[in-house]
């Protein structure tokens, strides 16, 4: 069975295995995910990470222990926040204060990341790049679904067609040692 980590999982019930900082639900393993993951090394086929990446003080630290639980021809797997998605130049959140204000005083956001950043950290951990892309994110809300839904049509058409997507998925192989 292939077994898959699954890193600061919140709510989420993607992988096999659980860690979080500030559990949700019965079966995930609380731990200070900054100080390093609970586990041997070379124990997952897949570490995962959505929406945390830019929580992290040393991103480059923990992709490297995310690397070091993952089996050589495993991948890592991290989705983030895009650093020039639209919404956050324009929300009074990113730029201009408030995307720093979070559920937990401990919990805030760090970074921001471009496609071009997270290549550069996965290379440098020794991760190789096997997909980059750009991921469509949307409000729950009807109308500001709508809203983005237009801007983001419309930018995808013009040379600023990066700051259409709100998030950013990398997937980067470990390679045999």
């Amino acid at each position: 069975m292939k077994r898959i980590l699954n890193v600061a999982c919140g709510a989420q019930d993607y992988g096999t295995d659980f860690v979080d900082m500030y559990p949700q639900r019965p079966g995930v393993i609380q731990c200070d995910i900054e100080k390093g993951l609970p586990y041997a090394d070379k124990t997952f086929d897949e570490v995962y990470s959505r929406c945390f990446f830019e929580h992290l003080k040393n991103p480059f630290n923990m992709l490297l222990e995310m690397k070091r639980v993952t089996k050589p021809g495993g991948r890592v797997r991290v989705i983030t926040d895009n650093g020039s998605y639209w919404v956050f130049a324009l929300d009074n959140r990113a730029h201009t204060g408030g995307y720093e204000k979070d559920e937990h005083p401990d919990d805030r956001h760090y970074s921001f990341f471009t496609k071009t950043h997270l290549q550069h950290h996965f290379t440098k951990a020794g991760l190789k790049v096997e997909e980059l892309k750009f991921v469509e994110y949307f409000s729950t809300s009807w109308k500001k679904r709508m809203a983005c839904v237009t801007v983001q049509t419309l930018l995808k058409l013009t040379p600023f067609k990066n700051m259409a997507y709100g998030r950013i998925e990398i997937c980067g192989v470990r390679q045999p040692d």
